[in-house]
């Protein structure tokens, strides 16, 4: 997994450092960011609740599992066999898709020479600096 399908799961994140955001944590009613994300050199992902959420309580808040906070094992681990099961799509990866959906429609709009709403103009501007931010942009 990477840090960004987390923090796609996350609210009111913002960036706090080079590899460190700030965020609402799930697993509490959290109106102020006390939830700090960090990616650390070899790609784990730290995750620590200034409220005092335990990290297990924060990844089932937004349905993810806590193995997923550390990079897959390297390719010649025996756990490749082909009956392993796939990893499953997370609601992070999922909505991913349907931000990079809606921006190649709205693209395809355009093309056509269709005109777009106000609101479909902003709604496909975001998801163009989302995806870029994010490194998805097709």
């Amino acid at each position: 997994m990477t840090v960004e399908i987390l923090l796609n799961e996350l609210h009111k994140v913002r960036k706090s450092g080079s590899d460190s955001w700030m965020a609402c944590c799930p697993s509490h009613e959290d109106r102020t960011p006390s939830l700090r994300v960090t990616e650390s050199s070899d790609g784990h992902i730290l995750i620590h609740c200034f409220a005092g959420c335990s990290a297990e309580e924060v990844m089932g808040a937004v349905g993810l599992q806590m193995g997923e906070l550390f990079p897959d094992k390297d390719q010649h681990s025996f756990d490749d066999s082909p009956n392993y099961p796939p990893p499953r799509e997370t609601r992070g990866e999922a909505n991913l898709a349907h931000i990079q959906i809606r921006h190649l429609e709205a693209g395809a709009m355009i093309d056509a020479g269709m005109r777009l709403t106000a609101a479909e103009k902003k709604q496909a501007a975001d998801d163009y600096q989302y995806l870029k931010r994010v490194g998805k942009l097709l």
